[in-house]
């Protein structure tokens, strides 16, 4: 009898003589496995947000080349501005869709997440020195979307002696580009018919530069880990205290590396913002090219050479001035990247040429600019940006005059206090309408269609350059409207 009884007491004894082991394992067990979960978790997240950000790119500079195709070639064709891959320098000459993503692809590069960003094809132009297929990937890639152009082709693998994932898509060739492949002289390929895979849009994203974001993170979780081990020598109930405290600390990492790809999809929801902006800045000098190519037709009509030449003089220097505002675009979205220090700005200066910028689209809405120069000290800021600001303006006060008015105007003074340089722009046009005053500076915000047909991000646009620059922007909208423009009073080399 005493013999069957003797493990039932052994038993437990033997249990109670080794829990603490046994609850140590247990719990190291279970810390191994929490830190195994964690970096998983780690892992999974920046892959991810490596393949999201290079789709994000691929996927705004392919819409960005298909609104600079239609807004912007498109039109300068018609009225005689050359576009070419040759535009580095040229008076009156515009980039082709493929050399302007190139140019922002290079841009791209050089900003926070070092993407590169690539346009080649099996036919490359003979100035295309890096077009072809010369790598596996590309080969593999082309004969993959050959197969279904709807589907990207991407993988994980080492380019230039760095891990980096490889994000391809089709470029599809455009009814607009046909004629234009298939007549060039030195096309290497002139049978092309539009929704042709005509060559592939690659995005190569190092995984290293997204990393590094995550990498403060991992090392704090490594070192408090670490401390567990310490913790664990000490007694259960630290093990205990410090393995609850981590997991909270887990899930705060989590929650602090979500937000860092947020932050990526920001910067890259700029960048598509940036490309439907380039059709707006654009069009105020197009509108004026078109409204002198028809006094220069009605001239003709009428035999007045003088007025013709003028003219002429006049559609010269904008289409110069066209050229810079491209490259203050391109300017500008390099700035989004770089901290550009402010300069001492010619105020006065900047609002004529914005008026005169105006001039031609004023004339024909009847509108007066004017403006009241009474400032006390020289305002130091960032001039694309404010220039862009006041274009938006005024363009807007014009576009919007009131016809019921004896006269419009568009009015632009300046004033200083101790603290901020002030800028007004005042119209007497037919103002915003009350349903529209609490989402003026809203994305795509229109508010009178029937009398334009804008994108609707003109003033976001307007909040985002002022915020850039430290600056407050209000508005009143009763008999016409009035925006107040606030700048915060600094020195050179300050933003």
């Amino acid at each position: 009898m005493s013999g069957d009884t003797a493990p039932k007491v052994r038993l437990p004894a033997f249990l109670l003589k080794y829990a603490h082991y046994g609850v140590v394992l247990v719990f190291l067990v279970l810390i191994a496995v929490g830190y195994f979960i964690f970096t998983s978790t780690v892992n999974n997240v920046i892959d991810k947000t490596v393949v999201s950000n290079a789709q994000t790119v691929n996927a705004t500079l392919n819409a960005f080349r298909t609104l600079y195709t239609r807004e912007v070639v498109s039109v300068v064709r018609g009225e005689g501005i050359e576009v070419s891959h040759q535009f580095q320098n040229k008076a009156g000459v515009i980039p082709l869709p493929a050399s302007l993503s190139m140019e922002l692809g290079n841009m791209i590069a050089s900003g926070p997440t070092g993407a590169s960003v690539f346009l080649y094809s099996p036919y490359p132009f003979p100035w295309r020195d890096q077009g072809g297929l010369n790598d596996d990937f590309r080969k593999d890639a082309w004969a993959a979307i050959n197969k279904d152009p709807s589907k990207p082709f991407f993988r994980v693998e080492t380019y230039n002696g760095v891990s980096s994932v490889r994000y391809a898509t089709a470029d599809i060739m455009r009814q607009s580009c046909v004629s234009c492949h298939n007549t060039h002289p030195q096309s290497p390929k002139v049978d092309w018919k539009a929704g042709d895979v005509r060559g592939l849009l690659e995005v190569v994203q190092p995984v290293g530069t997204i990393k590094q974001s995550f990498a403060a993170q991992e090392r704090d979780a490594l070192l408090s880990f670490g401390a567990l081990f310490l913790v664990v020598s000490i007694g259960i109930a630290g093990v205990f205290i410090a393995y609850r405290k981590r997991m909270e600390e887990n899930r705060f990492l989590l929650v602090q590396l979500e937000k860092n790809n947020d932050t990526l999809h920001v910067a890259n929801e700029e960048l598509q913002q940036f490309a439907y902006r380039t059709s707006h800045d654009l069009k105020a000098p197009l509108l004026s090219i078109q409204g002198l190519s028809q006094y220069i037709a009605d001239d003709l009509d009428d035999g007045d050479l003088d007025e013709v030449k003028l003219n002429v003089g006049k559609i010269d220097g904008l289409s110069k001035k066209l050229e810079s505002t491209i490259d203050n675009i391109l300017d500008l979205a390099k700035a989004d990247y770089l901290v550009s220090a402010s300069e001492e700005l010619d105020i006065e200066g900047l609002i004529d040429g914005v008026f005169e910028n105006l001039a031609v689209m004023a004339e024909q809405r009847g509108v007066v600019f004017t403006k009241s120069i009474g400032h006390d000290w020289a305002c130091f800021s960032n001039e694309i940006r404010l220039r862009q600001v006041l274009e938006n303006l005024i363009s807007n006060g014009a576009k919007y005059a009131c016809d019921r008015q004896e006269k419009s105007y568009v009015s632009v003074a300046t004033k200083t206090t101790d603290d901020t340089f002030n800028l007004t722009v005042s119209d007497n046009g037919i103002g915003i309408p009350p349903d529209k005053l609490g989402s003026v500076f809203a994305m795509f915000t229109r508010f009178h269609p029937e009398k334009s047909t804008g994108s609707g991000l003109g003033l976001y646009l307007v909040k985002k350059h002022i915020d850039a620059l430290g600056g407050e922007i209000e508005f009143e909208s009763e008999d016409g409207t009035e925006f107040v423009i606030k700048l915060p009073r600094a020195t050179k080399g300050v933003q």
